[in-house]
């Protein structure tokens, strides 16, 4: 009996978690490897990794993230478009379609 696709990718995506989750478990130095509680959560994320996978990456990327847009927004300025005539046509690259009409 063929495994069905969904079951292939959920213990593929699970399998990957758990050896992340893992890794970052090994990795820290507070938790004692032989507290058992901590293996318990290690299970359970890696089976409800739908839900503690993004909430881990938000987590993770969401600082990174943030620093970026507030770099990027300082630099970046948008027109105000709120004052300006909402049937005007705006220039694409210099370029005024209503110029060209008059010159032709």
């Amino acid at each position: 009996m063929a495994i069905p696709w969904f079951f292939k990718l959920y213990g593929g995506v699970a399998a990957i978690a758990c050896l992340v989750y893992l890794r970052l478990f090994l990795k820290d130095r507070d938790t004692p490897i032989t507290d058992t509680g901590s293996w318990m959560v290690l299970v359970v994320a890696t089976l409800f990794w739908p839900i503690t996978l993004p909430i881990s990456l938000k987590k993770e990327l969401w600082p990174r993230w943030q620093g970026h847009w507030q770099q990027w927004s300082a630099v970046e300025s948008f027109p105000d478009v709120s004052s300006r005539d909402e049937h005007a046509v705006t220039p694409v690259h210099g370029v005024n379609p209503a110029q060209e009409a008059r010159e032709v």
